[in-house]
């Protein structure tokens, strides 16, 4: 789910073991240029549990997360 309070804005999403996830983001859909979420550097790591991802920097109104799974090389 995505929570935008005070031009923050949390993405709440739930998390399997052994998965990557990462957050990318567009402020606009038409052309979409998506661009990995920042300061994400590592992928937040599967636990099992609802993780929450908090992108803190301004943004307009119109921005798209989209959330990427990966499961890691063995």
């Amino acid at each position: 789910s995505l929570v935008q309070t005070g031009g923050v804005s949390s993405l709440w999403f739930p998390t399997s073991s052994n998965r990557n996830y990462f957050v990318w983001y567009t402020d606009q859909l038409v052309p979409a240029s998506w661009q990995l979420a920042t300061p994400l550097i590592e992928p937040i790591e599967g636990t099992g549990q609802t993780n929450q991802f908090t992108d803190t920097f301004p943004h307009p109104t119109g921005r798209v997360f989209r959330l990427e799974v990966k499961i890691p090389s063995p």
